[in-house]
């Protein structure tokens, strides 16, 4: 079995939510991994804000597109609810599977 992380993740928790964000930039050195790292601080501080998920993808879009830099990335973002409650964003990854009282979907 082959395994596969990504870029970066990173975990905010605040005020009864938990938000994880999955980034894979496309790549490799320096200018690959200066982006993860100003990726990583753009998506901090709407996910610690509890920023509308939808509403945090378009910003992250127009960074990119303005800065021209030859580079993409894509990124998932689940936010859990104290009450159990999930959403995420997918921008470009893989589906994920989401596991709910013994389904998987």
């Amino acid at each position: 079995m082959q395994r596969r992380g990504c870029d970066f993740f990173d975990v905010v928790a605040d005020k009864g939510m938990l938000n994880l964000a999955l980034v894979e930039v496309s790549g490799k050195g320096i200018s690959a991994a200066f982006l993860a790292s100003t990726l990583q601080g753009m998506l901090y501080v709407p996910l610690q804000a509890q920023q509308e998920l939808p509403a945090i993808a378009p910003a992250v879009n127009r960074y990119l597109c303005r800065k021209n830099i030859g580079k993409y990335a894509t990124m998932l973002l689940p936010r859990l609810q104290e009450d159990g409650s999930l959403e995420y964003l997918n921008c470009g990854q893989i589906h994920p599977r989401v596991c709910s009282g013994g389904t998987i979907s």
